[in-house]
């Protein structure tokens, strides 16, 4: 008798999952900068004519935490928060504060179950609300986002990628990473060995 083994396939995601960590450095103060699912969807465009026409390479993308250094000098005192929102509970507010140089600022901060970055963002779904408040934050403090995102895949009926208009023509086939707040300005600048736009 031949022993029954189950499935001998196994099931595997067709997909592409990257799970990537972004830095920024903040170029100048930040005083409740709201960060929308579109501006985390707008993380990673690449281009395709050489023309302010870029496009987004993920589908949908989802943060996974937020750790955020500041290290004042002597005599300044630093604080950075970051403040999760929810449609059905209470906003969380993590927060801390340099104690000059001996005692530098540090949050490592993920979102909370019931929060709405808790969730997957997807592209072309309510994109202009704001999953996160970087509430306060100083100058050079230094930013890093934890994102999983899915690639597009339009050989699979996902439709056309998403497009996004930056002020400046991009070169044919570059990858670029985009402000956190914003996708040619704002003051979260990426640090990245990919070219920004």
């Amino acid at each position: 008798m031949v022993p029954v083994l189950g499935n001998p396939i196994p099931m595997f995601r067709p997909d592409v999952l990257i799970r990537r960590t972004i830095r920024y450095s903040t170029t100048g103060a930040l005083s409740q900068v709201g960060v929308t699912r579109g501006m985390l969807l707008n993380n990673y465009i690449f281009n395709t004519a050489g023309t302010t026409a870029n496009y987004r390479m993920s589908d949908s993308t989802r943060i996974k935490s937020i750790e955020i250094w500041s290290i004042s000098n002597l005599t300044a005192v630093n604080t950075a928060a970051v403040e999760w929102l929810s449609e059905n509970g209470p906003a969380r507010l993590i927060s801390d504060t340099s104690m000059g140089t001996a005692s530098p600022l540090h949050i490592k901060t993920s979102p909370p179950a019931d929060s709405l970055a808790g969730f997957w963002c997807t592209s072309g779904v309510n994109e202009s609300q704001v999953l996160f408040n970087l509430t306060t934050a100083g100058v050079s403090d230094i930013i890093e986002v934890v994102l999983e995102s899915v690639n597009q895949n339009f050989g699979l009926g996902a439709g056309a990628p998403t497009a996004v208009t930056s002020t400046a023509a991009g070169t044919v086939g570059t990858l670029y990473t985009a402000y956190l707040d914003g996708v040619v300005t704002g003051k979260c600048k990426p640090v990245s060995l990919n070219s920004i736009l």
